[in-house]
């Protein structure tokens, strides 16, 4: 409770000093728009990946101390430039798809691998999978299940 008054507190801080232009014309389809949202903390040297859970329940250890962060779908995760982390599935019979954006078009140029993440991960992993429901995927239509 305490961390989602705290989430709920840093966004609402933000947000007071972000910047939203509500119109922005598209450049090769004049008939079309959108809103642009950009927090007050932006930096395009900074590369934030963004995450976007279409289907299934993962979770990510983040930071110093591995904080466990669950995702359902439809649910966002940005990872702060330079943060360590380590993504996971939440279910052992189901896959999970998400969506991932990089600012970043050397990505891989910079990635340095982390090994102890994977012991931490490896420990937390089981009771954090018996702690949320991860239902069997739903058969698609014209599928006999």
């Amino acid at each position: 409770m305490r961390r989602a008054a705290l989430l709920l507190l840093t966004f609402a801080t933000l947000a007071a000093r972000a910047e939203l232009t509500e119109t922005v014309v598209c450049k090769d389809a004049p008939d079309q728009s959108y809103a642009l949202y950009v927090p007050a903390s932006y930096n395009p040297a900074k590369k934030i990946p963004i995450v976007y859970l279409l289907d299934g329940h993962a979770v990510t250890f983040m930071g110093t101390r591995l904080d466990p962060v669950v995702q359902g779908p439809g649910e966002f995760l940005f990872i702060p430039a330079g943060v360590a982390h380590l993504p996971a599935n939440l279910s052992t019979e189901n896959p999970v798809l998400a969506l991932v954006c990089r600012s970043d078009p050397k990505f891989y140029e910079s990635l340095e691998l982390l090994p102890d993440i994977d012991t931490v991960a490896h420990d937390l992993l089981p009771r954090l999978r018996q702690r949320h429901d991860t239902k069997p995927a739903q058969p698609e239509l014209g599928e006999e299940s």
